[in-house]
């Protein structure tokens, strides 16, 4: 008789590769590996607390040069339980931007309040538009990215009239379902 047992704890930094959090670029071009980070930009500060962006560019970046930015959008906000990871540290948050950034843009990844998700976007934006110069960041060419539940919030944001002029393109991925008497009928698979 052969008994294996075995005790795990999760940790809270790291995530399982088994966990769809953890999934982000299937392929990754080999510059990922030397893009710049700069983590932990605070781009609101309030009562509320802190928010912060992480800046990716490029490896062979510039001093001086402005490139076009796009900005990975956080339309749910972060989980109440301070022990989970935040979303810009989930593998499509951290590893899309590597790519953006590997291909000569900056990423932009993003924390934000649920309760406020608006008013972070217009932060983010009003940061950007301040200070994104500091960070060689083309304010006027800037893209948006949203995927799945961030999609209402960033929609929401970019057809409203405080939406920033800089945004020059967006990418929505959802998939929107009809159920109706027991079928399922695929509305959307892709929307921009």
């Amino acid at each position: 008789m052969f008994i294996n047992i075995g005790v795990f704890a999760q940790n809270s930094t790291r995530l399982s590769q088994f966990d769809s959090r953890y999934w982000g670029v299937v392929l990754e071009q080999p510059a990922m590996k030397n893009v710049n980070v700069k983590r932990d930009v605070a781009y609101l500060s309030d009562e509320k607390g802190n928010l912060k962006i992480d800046i990716y560019s490029p490896p062979d970046f510039k001093p001086g040069v402005k490139l076009p930015a796009i900005i990975f959008l956080n339309g749910i906000g972060e989980s109440l339980n301070p022990k989970d990871i935040k979303l810009k540290h989930w593998g499509i948050y951290s590893t899309w931007p590597k790519l953006v950034a590997a291909n000569d843009f900056i990423g932009v990844s993003m924390e934000s309040d649920g309760g406020r998700i608006q008013e972070c976007f217009k932060a983010l934006f009003n940061f950007l538009n301040e200070k994104g110069s500091t960070y060689n960041i083309d304010t006027e060419h800037l893209g948006v990215y949203a995927a799945s539940a961030n999609v209402g919030q960033s929609a929401s944001y970019l057809m409203s009239q405080d939406a920033y002029k800089g945004i020059k393109a967006a990418v929505f991925i959802m998939d929107l379902e009809l159920r109706w008497q027991g079928h399922t009928e695929e509305i959307c698979r892709f929307c921009l």
